[in-house]
């Protein structure tokens, strides 16, 4: 089920601090003006729940390591990705990381992102088993949603790029 809602992204960062500005600004003004209706005792209690309620998220963002480097990834897709490889983004959300950069041959995991319709994941592995070329696993922070394990007795692991957070493994068939 595609995530839609903003709680739901916040607790699964799929919005991040440059597409969550927008939202922010405009949501604080409503809140001044919500708050300017208020008797004296209510507006100040609002405000200092208000200005608490954003401590935890800049708690958090300061202790994500740094912007991850989807533009290095996405490159090296780009350049590296032959006719008969597959490309396999996990979890699915990801493409709009590598979409932004052009990245567009690419064959996706689940079916978590957000307003495609994707096949099931039994099937994309039967697929992915059955071909004849390489396959590239695209992952954030190292959860490969089992797809390593799953390679590992057909495909042998050829290079990992790893940049702050973005991982992208290529494996090759294995030839027996």
């Amino acid at each position: 089920m595609p995530n839609t809602s903003t709680a739901s992204s916040l607790h699964r960062p799929i919005f991040y601090t440059r597409t969550f500005l927008y939202v922010l600004i405009p949501l604080l003004a409503l809140d001044a003006v919500f708050l300017s209706h208020l008797p004296r005792a209510a507006f100040l209690a609002g405000t200092v729940f208000l200005a608490a309620a954003q401590v935890p998220g800049l708690l958090h963002a300061h202790a994500v390591p740094g912007k991850e480097n989807w533009r290095d990834a996405a490159s090296l897709l780009e350049r590296g990705v032959g006719a008969d490889e597959c490309v396999i983004v996990q979890p699915g959300y990801l493409f709009v990381n590598l979409e932004y950069y052009g990245v567009r041959r690419v064959r996706f995991a689940e079916d978590d992102s957000f307003d495609r319709e994707w096949g099931s994941r039994r099937a994309l592995q039967d697929d992915v088993l059955g071909s004849a070329g390489g396959v590239w696993l695209v992952t954030r922070n190292g959860q490969d949603g089992g797809w390593i394990d799953l390679l590992a007795p057909s495909f042998e692991r050829k290079s990992c790029f790893r940049s702050r957070s973005a991982q992208v493994y290529h494996f090759l068939r294995r030839r027996f």
